[in-house]
């Protein structure tokens, strides 16, 4: 039934969609007379899709097409009387009827963000690729020396007449091992500079107006 509910909530319905409301701000708040506020979520994933970071993108579009990020998240929490229909207004009916107009430039809004946002999470994705990579080839070099002089200290001993056959094996076995798995350590760690953005996603839509 949840399912249901959250499908018929966002499904596409004639200019409107399920998830749209309408309520009254204040006029200073809003800025125009009246406009639009879209609810993106953008999401940003590895090669696997395991998600990275998500952010909520609130887009405002005035009722003349001019759009405003910075004060969506104002707008998206301004406290108001909500109304459950929408107010008989030109204004309005004329942005309904050319919903779709404004829709376009509110994602076109939201995947400009987005694109930008990418790259700061990419940008921090390669710090901390390089900063793993920084420690991993330090801790390969300190175990590396320290078992090439276990295993030289084992051949003198065995060059002395001292039963080192086994000892000298596991040193260099371990020697093997280091390197192998430093490698494909290295190979995830290089996995992980590898960002997917998603196409923003709308979750909902406030059509606002002034007091």
């Amino acid at each position: 039934m949840l399912k249901a509910i959250i499908q018929d909530c966002r499904s596409r319905t004639p200019k409107l969609r399920g998830a749209t409301s309408a309520k009254h701000v204040s006029g200073p708040g809003l800025g125009a007379p009246c406009g639009i506020l879209f609810n993106y979520l953008l999401r940003y994933s590895d090669a696997q899709d395991n998600t990275l970071s998500e952010e909520l993108l609130p887009v405002f579009v005035t009722d003349h097409g001019k759009v405003v990020l910075d004060c969506g998240p104002e707008l998206r929490g301004a406290k108001s009387e909500g109304v459950s229909r929408l107010p008989d207004d030109r204004q309005l009916q004329e942005i309904v009827a050319d919903w779709e107009r404004y829709e376009t430039i509110g994602q076109e809004a939201a995947a400009k963000a987005a694109q930008k946002r990418f790259e700061r999470v990419r940008e921090k994705r390669d710090r901390q690729a390089d900063a793993s990579l920084h420690s991993l080839d330090a801790f390969q070099k300190a175990k590396a020396t320290r078992l090439k002089g276990a295993l030289q200290n084992y051949q003198l001993r065995l060059f002395e007449g001292e039963d080192m056959d086994i000892s000298i094996r596991r040193a260099q076995y371990e020697l093997d091992q280091i390197e192998s798995e430093c490698d494909r350590r290295r190979q995830q760690i290089e996995a992980r500079r590898q960002v997917q953005a998603n196409a923003p996603c709308l979750l909902n839509v406030g059509i606002l107006v002034t007091e």
